[in-house]
């Protein structure tokens, strides 16, 4: 009942907080690395995917027209987007790496029909940086796999939006 979605919409709002990039790392800061939680599996998303089915209802219900589903700034579906080490149905390729923002749209666009969805997605990111020498930041070095979601690398701009293009184009035809 109420108090089930209630529930959802709290879970799907905390934990996107909880994976954005700040709260990690204030997390960090309070308890040290070695307390951190590890990876969430490919079964905690699944139910992830359905707290924000549930949140959606909710909220439909509280009489919003649209929802936000955020797939930027470092939020989990951000994160998501850029796992490309990540092994599973949720990482490596682009198509799996779409798949929890895809679940979530599909998702909600089945439960709650009429109600509007919007994608909030970083287009492009850069490379991690730290203090050089001269104590300005220098790109990390960068080896194997692209480190995430639409990286801007040696300045190509145009293969650094591909992955949105992907995104853009598969979040289209849903």
């Amino acid at each position: 009942g109420r108090d089930a979605e209630l529930e959802a919409h709290a879970t799907a709002a905390v934990v996107d907080h909880l994976h954005h990039p700040a709260a990690a790392h204030a997390d960090h800061l309070r308890h040290g690395a070695d307390d951190l939680l590890g990876a969430v599996d490919d079964e905690e998303l699944d139910r992830l995917v359905d707290d924000y089915v549930a949140a959606a209802r909710l909220a439909h219900a509280c009489g919003f027209r649209f929802v936000d589903a955020k797939a930027c700034h470092g939020y989990l579906g951000h994160e998501m987007l850029g796992a490309t080490t990540r092994p599973g149905r949720y990482g490596g390729s682009i198509e799996n790496r779409m798949r929890f923002i895809t679940r979530i749209v599909e998702g909600i666009r089945s439960a709650v029909p009429g109600l509007g969805v919007v994608v909030r997605a970083s287009i492009f990111d850069v490379v991690p940086h730290r203090k050089g020498p001269e104590g300005v930041g220098v790109p990390e070095p960068v080896t194997g796999e692209e480190p995430g979601f639409g990286v801007l690398m040696n300045g190509d701009i145009d293969r650094a939006l591909n992955d949105a293009r992907m995104l853009l184009t598969h979040l289209s035809r849903i």
